[in-house]
C-alpha cells in the first residue's frame, strides 16, 4: 500500500489517498471461489490485484486501478 494520509483535527476529518495492490494464494483463491467474483474488477494482467482508495479514512471508497 502507498499513499497518504491528510489529518484533521479528529479522526473523522482526516481522509485517505491510497493505492493498495496484493496478491492472493492459490490455496486461498481454491478455498473462497467467490474472492475472484468479488475482486475481479481490480485484476492486474500479472494475476494480482489493485485498488485505488480514496476518501474518509473510516469509510475509504475504492475503485480499480487501471490493467
Amino acid at each position: 500500500m502507498t499513499g497518504d494520509v491528510l489529518l484533521g483535527r479528529n479522526w473523522d476529518s482526516s481522509t485517505l489517498n491510497a493505492k493498495a495492490t496484493f496478491r492472493v494464494s492459490e490455496t486461498v483463491s481454491k478455498a473462497f471461489v467467490l474472492l475472484d467474483a468479488l475482486l475481479g474488477s481490480g485484476k492486474q494482467a500479472d494475476g494480482s490485484y489493485g485498488f485505488n482508495l480514496s476518501g474518509p479514512v473510516f469509510a475509504p471508497q475504492s475503485s480499480p486501478l487501471g490493467k
